[in-house]
């Protein structure tokens, strides 16, 4: 297999992966966008509209408009700040934390698979290639 088919074959794995345990769980409800959205605010803390706009290479509006329907849905919270009313800072509520806490362990249990199939030098071997890869993309 060449790496255009393994890439295919892991990403149709993973999302396949994500599918199941989302239908089985309280993401089922939520878009694919939606999660990543949840995840990118999950690991920035937090952020500004425009550091999540940056974060997932969308624009403003765009990150705006997914906000204030996650926030009807009660995922996340927007706050004004007090020195630069023009900026607004993304929290996720209790309920948006607990489903990306979810969302997390599902990429942790993907990951598992791959530590019972490699030992210890080839899983290092791998991170190591997969993060020279990642580093220009």
């Amino acid at each position: 297999m060449n790496i255009e088919e393994i890439i295919e074959k892991l990403s149709q794995s993973m999302e396949r992966y994500e599918t199941e345990t989302f239908n089985n769980s309280q993401l089922s409800n939520l878009t694919p966008t939606q999660v990543h959205y949840l995840d990118a605010i999950f690991h920035l803390e937090d952020p500004k509209v425009s550091e999540l706009a940056s974060y997932l290479n969308v624009s403003k509006p765009t990150v705006t408009f997914a906000m204030n329907k996650m926030e009807k849905q009660g995922f996340v919270i927007k706050t004004q700040s007090n020195e630069d009313r023009r900026f607004f800072s993304i929290h996720l509520t209790s309920k948006g934390k607990e489903l990306a806490k979810l969302h997390d362990e599902i990429h942790k249990s993907y990951a598992d698979f791959f530590k019972q199939v490699l030992d210890e030098k080839e899983l290092k071997t791998l991170e190591t290639l997969l993060g020279k890869v990642l580093k220009e993309v």
